[in-house]
């Protein structure tokens, strides 16, 4: 009883950290429609054009909508949400990463948190429990 309620436990924050993903990707980006809204495309020429603007706006849009879809596979106990969820983690930690090193404190603080969610989501989505949960009598218990 108590490694299945683990187990549930662990695939429902799994579709926890999906969702806040896809939120934050969704509500950035509203943030650069409505700062493009209020400012007009400032900043070089090189990134400050309406088609490369649109393709943000899109891209952030896609991949917010994608995460929440995920969110709703693990919470559905379906397999196919690991592969684009660990997909996202690495590219959450190709761009959180790095940021560690920034200047402002705040930038490293949210960017250490960040990389310890991914680091952490990743190893509970392929923890033994849930794979034998994802997989049903395909995989054999493990005493984990």
């Amino acid at each position: 009883m108590a490694n299945a309620r683990s187990t549930v436990n662990r695939l429902r924050i799994l579709g926890a950290i999906s969702a806040i993903e896809g939120l934050f990707y969704l509500v950035y980006a509203c943030l650069v429609v409505i700062g493009i809204s209020r400012e007009g495309l400032t900043g070089p020429s090189q990134v400050s054009n309406v088609s490369g603007v649109t393709l943000e706006v899109l891209i952030f849009a896609m991949f917010g909508a994608a995460m929440l879809l995920v969110s709703f596979g693990w919470f559905g106990r379906r397999r196919w949400a690991r592969a684009p969820f660990a997909l996202a983690q690495v590219l959450v930690l190709v761009v959180s990463v790095p940021l560690i090193g920034a200047t402002d404190v705040w930038q490293q603080v949210i960017a250490l948190s960040v990389s310890i969610v991914a680091l952490v989501g990743s190893f509970i989505a392929f923890t033994p429990r849930v794979t034998q949960q994802l997989h049903g009598d395909e995989v054999a218990p493990e005493s984990n």
